[in-house]
Order: structure tokens, then sequence, then C-alpha cells
């Protein structure tokens, strides 16, 4: 409809209905606003005009209708004064009866003209103007229901994502506030302590592990070996026959002659795992356990371990590289020593985070070495004092928390800057649309008028005028 719009016309369009019906706060942080205003302009204004135009053509074809069987009505009745009768009750010669009422029968001839100008003059008007009026009124209203409809739901999923991202942002200051309040030495610190507990934790809880594991009748590992396996496969992870064995891990089933179970044999080159059969028994041990479970999940983001099933996978990992997952209660019970130089030794070499460098991830150095010094100028004991340790505690979990918080912070703004422009757009589509019917609206309103004056007013030979007077 758009393309069929004058240039002329639209401007004049935009002049008739004036800056204070549409763009006034259209384009406000207050969508909702903006966009009922102009909706309502378009129903309390432009949707009336064609109410009103509607309600004239109907009454004015209706009226047309009543007047041609009205016509009809008169000219039958007075048909029948003409029929003239003699004393035999035979009618009388055509002669007689036209001679006698000669000048009445030219008024009932123009009736009977009239009669059928009347009716062409109603059923012009109603397929030229009528009833393409009212298709258009339809299409109209529509249109603006859906466009409506659809800007609404926009709106408001917006209005929501707003909300969302105050309460973000208004939670993150909160938390940053209360974190401030410390010290810059003081959260570095509280951080330093944990990632020493978290550290002596994971190889308290390594130290537990059994040392060999009876995997199959035929195929029993140690825990060196183990780990040698587990390794290597990580090491490999971004090969695409490992990719997608541990995509496929997920459905919790090796199947028989699995490529990554020929490469288990061929390329990992493990004495133990010899054969196909047995690559498959180690790959479904390791489904069962849950590694290439969690192990997806790494790859995706880190799995919080304290979830895990079976803590021996912890030692597939280098421990340098791990975020602290636990939460370690900051109290010293004498359980955990976080100031013992010597880790566990395990199969004849210590588990130090150095030892453990083998992995894919072993290039990134430790928090914990990095901090190493100042964790130790905390405090010279193996024992720090309930209420330090509860403080330190506090601190290390508002910082997490902050952390965490400021991402949600983040994630709510970007989300609502997509938002935002998603929903301008759609404004943009809707104004361009709105204006469109409006434009269209003043057109055909035109072309309606143009075509009732033109069958009304202007008399042709085939058409004379009908508006004669024919009472007498």
């Amino acid at each position: 409809m758009a393309d069929l719009i004058p240039t002329d016309i639209f401007f004049h369009y935009l002049q008739e209905m004036g800056s204070a019906s549409f763009d006034n706060n259209f384009w406000t942080l207050d969508y909702r606003s903006g966009y009922n205003s102009l909706v309502t302009a378009l129903n309390n204004e432009s949707l009336k005009k064609l109410e009103t135009m509607k309600v004239f053509f109907d009454s004015k074809t209706e009226f047309e209708n009543k007047f041609c069987h009205s016509l009809r009505d008169t000219y039958k009745a007075r048909e029948g004064e003409f029929i003239v009768y003699d004393k035999n009750g035979e009618h009388e010669d055509d002669d007689k009866l036209i001679s006698s009422f000669s000048c009445s029968i030219k008024v009932l001839e123009e009736m009977y003209h009239e009669a059928r100008y009347r009716k062409r003059y109603g059923l012009a008007l109603l397929n030229d103007i009528t009833l393409p009026l009212n298709q258009f009124i339809n299409i109209y209203r529509q249109n603006i229901q859906i466009d409506q409809s659809e800007m609404l739901a926009n709106i408001a999923k917006f209005e929501a994502s707003k909300r969302a991202y105050l309460t973000a942002k208004n939670t993150y200051l909160q938390t940053a506030r209360e974190l401030n309040k410390f010290s810059h030495e003081k959260i570095i610190e509280s951080l330093t302590l944990f990632e020493n507990f978290d550290k002596e934790r994971k190889l308290k809880l390594l130290d537990r592990e059994p040392l060999n594991y009876s995997i199959d009748q035929d195929l029993q590992l140690s825990r060196a070996e183990l780990i040698e396996v587990l390794k290597a496969l990580i090491s490999r992870s971004t090969i695409d026959i490992v990719k997608r064995f541990l995509k496929k891990s997920i459905t919790r089933v090796v199947a028989t002659g699995d490529e990554i179970t020929t490469y288990l044999v061929n390329s990992i080159a493990i004495p133990k795992i010899d054969s196909i059969a047995k690559a498959e028994i180690f790959g479904q041990f390791l489904i069962e356990k849950d590694f290439l479970h969690n192990l997806n999940n790494r790859m995706q983001g880190f799995a919080n371990i304290s979830e895990w099933r079976y803590e021996w996978t912890l030692k597939a990992y280098d421990l340098c590289n791990i975020k602290p997952p636990f939460d370690v209660p900051l109290t010293a019970n004498g359980t955990i020593d976080p100031y013992n130089p010597t880790p566990p030794v395990m199969n004849g070499r210590s588990s130090t985070p150095e030892s453990e460098g083998s992995g894919i991830y072993s290039s990134t150095t430790s928090l914990v070495t990095r901090v190493a010094t100042s964790a130790t100028e905390i405090t010279r004991s193996s024992r720090i004092s309930p209420e330090t340790a509860e403080n330190y505690s506090y601190i290390k979990e508002l910082k997490f928390k902050c952390d965490d918080l400021e991402n949600a912070y983040m994630s709510a703004t970007i989300q609502l800057d997509e938002l935002r422009s998603e929903l301008e757009k759609s404004l943009f589509r809707s104004l361009h649309l709105l204006n469109s019917l409006e434009v269209g609206r003043l057109v055909y309103s035109k072309r309606f008028i143009d075509r009732f004056v033109e069958l009304t007013y202007k008399s042709t030979p085939e058409n004379p005028n009908p508006y004669k007077n024919y009472n007498t």
C-alpha cells in the first residue's frame, strides 16, 4: 500500500496529523506510553473518521435501495389506475386509454426509468464505495490490532529485562559497597588463605583414593596407570576422534567397534589396554564413573567438583588450574594444615602442582603459587584464630558473591541493550506500517469521495441527474 502513496499526499498527511498526535513521547524511554499514544491517535482520530464515512455511505446506500423500492411500488400502484373497463368488463381500446391519460403516462414512464437509474446508482454505491470501504476498515483495524499485539509483547519483554537489569544492578552495587569497606590487601589475604586451604583439601581427598582399580577381571590398573590414561585422553581432547567420543559419552554407552577404542589401542599405547574389547570395557568404566560426563562439563565450563561421584577424577587435572569449587570452612580444627610445605607422596612422587603439569591445562600458573609468599606473611603458625578465620571467610564469600553479581549485572546489561536495539527496530517498522495505514486512509477516502461525487452529481445521457422531484 505504501508504494502506491504519492509523496505530496504523504507530506499532506504529516501536516494534517501534526506532531502533537504521533511524535510526542514516542521515542522516550517509556516505550509503552509513546506507542500507546500513537495507537490511541489512530483509533480515536483516523479510525473514527473512517467509521463516520462508513455510517454515511451505509445510510446513503440503504436510502437509495428504499427509494428505488418506493418508486417501483408507486409505479405498480399507478399502473393499475390506467386500466379502463367497458360495460361488458372488457378492456377499453389502447387508443382511448392513451388519449385519456397521456399526461399521467408520461410521468409514469419517467418514474419507471428513474427507478432503474436509482437501482443502478445504489448498486454503484454498494460496489464502488460501501463494500471496498468496509473491507479497508477491516484491514485497517486488523493491522493495528496485530501490530499492537506484537509490539506490546516486545515492550513487555523489554520491561521485564529492564526490571531484571535494575535488580541485578542494585544488588551488585549494594554488595560492592559492602566489599569496599575492606581494603584491597585484606581481600587478597582472604583469597590467599582460602586457596591454601583448598589445595590441601584436594590433596587429602586424593590421598584417600585406592591405589588400584579393578575395572574388569581382565583389566586392572594402578592409580598411576589410571592417571596416565586420563591425562592422555585429556591431552588429546582437541582431536576430532576424542572430541566426538566425549560428546557421545552422554549416551552412557560405548558402541562396539567405536573408533575411539581403536584409537585407545593404537595411538595412546597403553600396555594393559591392548585390545578393542579392553578399550570398550575401559570406556564403559569411565562412563559409569561419570568421568566423561564431568569432563564434558569441564570443557564447557568447570563443573562443581563437590558434586562429582568419584573424587579420583581430580587427579586427571593439573591442580594449579582448578578454580576453587569447595566451600572450605576457614576454621582451624586440626584436620587440615594449610601451611604444611610437604604434600602427601603418592606412588613414589610428590603430588605438588609442579608434578601434575603434564595435562593440557598446565600452562597456567596457580594462584596458590603466586601468593605463597603473601600467605606465609598472613600468619607464621599452622593455626589461626577462629575470629580471624571467620572474618576471612566472610570477605572471601563476599568477594565471590560480588564477582558473580558483577557477571550477572553485565549479562543483564548486554541483554537489555540487545532487547532495546530490537525493540527500537520494531518500533521503526511499526511506525512505518501505521503511517502507511494512515496515508492509505487519506488516499482511499479521497477516492471514495471523488467516486461519490461522480456518481451523484455528474449527469450523463446514460445516467441523468437522479435528484428530480417525482412526488407529483
